[in-house]
């Protein structure tokens, strides 16, 4: 019996905190969840997916008040299409050797981290941060 709940596949990138997972659900269309730093996300959201972009702002100004390190959570649907040809360049470019890899994974990310829908903010301490060497 095959799996209803097939996982794609994810992307970190630490230093720019900046994550996407793909995940295809009930083997019917896949979902792309994104989660950035502030600066990149507003302009990566479609039209339709500014809703609440307001009222996230607003919390991420109180978030930042309070010193905490905000992300911005937003999602889109891909056709398998479009997924399956992300996933042949992505795995591509993940696989390089070379000086430029980074720089090729970033640039087939941002085909499908486009028109995407705000889902709202989240806020944590860091702890780390002062004092670090």
């Amino acid at each position: 019996m095959k799996n209803e709940y097939n996982t794609g596949h994810g992307y970190l990138k630490l230093g720019e905190y900046h994550l996407h997972y793909v995940s295809r659900v009930q083997n019917l269309k896949f979902l792309l969840f994104v989660a950035f730093t502030v600066s990149v996300m507003f302009e990566r959201l479609g039209k339709n997916g500014r809703e609440f972009e307001e009222k996230t702002k607003q919390h991420i100004d109180e978030y930042a008040d309070a010193g905490l390190r905000t992300l911005i959570l937003a999602y889109r649907e891909l056709d398998e299409e479009e997924y399956n040809i992300f996933n042949k360049e992505f795995m591509e470019a993940n696989n390089l050797v070379s000086a430029d890899r980074e720089q090729v994974v970033e640039e087939i990310s941002e085909m499908i981290e486009k028109e995407l829908i705000l889902l709202g903010a989240t806020a944590v301490e860091d702890k780390l941060q002062n004092g670090v060497c």
